[in-house]
């Protein structure tokens, strides 16, 4: 405990893969408080508070509304901060507009990591890796020291990002790698061996299954770092969550047989309501997610 009460933390950091920047084990995504969720001043204000606890990811996207969020709380502490944004658009035009304004709402005239986002489908790949077209505009961008590092983000079908790692020498990647990611779609069998070939970075997202697994919170964020992702990025609505998860990269210990065993259960149980992925693979539009989530779904832009 600090000085007025302030809870304060040590938090792991790993190496983020090639790309050699050391990252704090905990992310913060900010996702989970955009969507008009929040005033601007209070999401800025957790990630004031994610920097005071030592997280340095910072996971945003225009539009998940959070990016004037986080430009405000990382002002005046650009340079020890570790900024991913993304774009889900699937040709160079509408890329490079997503670019801009995310610089732009940022407040930054680079960004350290840029993601393609949304990728699960072949189609999707051969789409960013066309000649001119979004992936050109990143490696151009990345010259011009616009962006740091080059990544995709994938929500259902992991081996689509391993099929893009064998295509594209992307310095990271961010799957779905939570335990209902484990039972349903196997990334340790289809995406993991290629990453760590590659030595790519590896960010998981949906280690708390937009919530499902919540009351196993410290579990299902360890099995994703037990997994070897370098960042878990943990969502939050509070600087209460920001601690929470902050806690957990103390010491990210591997799980014990009864952890694995309680998480597992509530995982499976979550797979069996929903019938399978809770993330639809078939669905590159529109990213289901838990009831309990204001607005119901994230939509992820056209691919045009």
């Amino acid at each position: 405990m600090a000085q007025g009460g302030v809870v304060t933390v040590q938090i792991e950091h790993r190496i983020l893969g090639k790309t050699g920047v050391r990252v704090s084990v905990i992310g913060l995504g900010t996702g989970a408080f955009g969507f008009g969720k929040l005033e601007r001043g209070v999401g800025a204000g957790i990630v004031r508070r994610a920097l005071e606890l030592g997280i340095t990811y910072l996971d945003t996207a225009h539009y998940y509304e959070t990016e004037l969020m986080v430009g405000d709380g990382i002002a005046g502490e650009r340079e020890r901060v570790f900024v991913a944004t993304k774009t889900a658009k699937r040709n160079r035009r509408t890329a490079e507009e997503d670019l801009k304004l995310s610089l732009k709402q940022l407040g930054t005239d680079y960004v350290d990591l840029w993601l393609m986002h949304c990728v699960n489908t072949i189609a999707d790949v051969d789409a960013l890796i066309a000649p001119g077209g979004p992936l050109d505009l990143a490696s151009e961008a990345k010259r011009a020291g616009q962006v740091r590092f080059i990544g995709m983000t994938g929500h259902a079908r992991p081996n689509v990002l391993a099929y893009a790692l064998e295509r594209y020498p992307l310095d990271v990647v961010m799957p779905a790698l939570g335990m209902i990611d484990t039972l349903v779609t196997g990334p340790e069998h289809s995406l993991l061996p290629a990453v760590r070939r590659l030595d790519c970075g590896l960010v998981a997202m949906k280690v708390l299954g937009n919530g499902a697994l919540a009351g196993e919170h410290s579990a299902a964020i360890r099995h994703a770092l037990e997994l070897g992702a370098h960042t878990a990025v943990v969502g939050v609505q509070s600087e209460a969550e920001v601690e929470q998860a902050a806690a957990v990269g103390v010491a990210p210990l591997p799980l014990n047989p009864d952890e694995r065993r309680r998480l597992a259960a509530l995982a499976g149980r979550q797979v069996a309501r929903r019938e399978g992925c809770p993330f639809w693979p078939g669905d590159t539009q529109v990213i289901a997610l838990e009831p309990g989530w204001k607005g119901g779904v994230e939509m992820v832009l056209p691919t045009a």
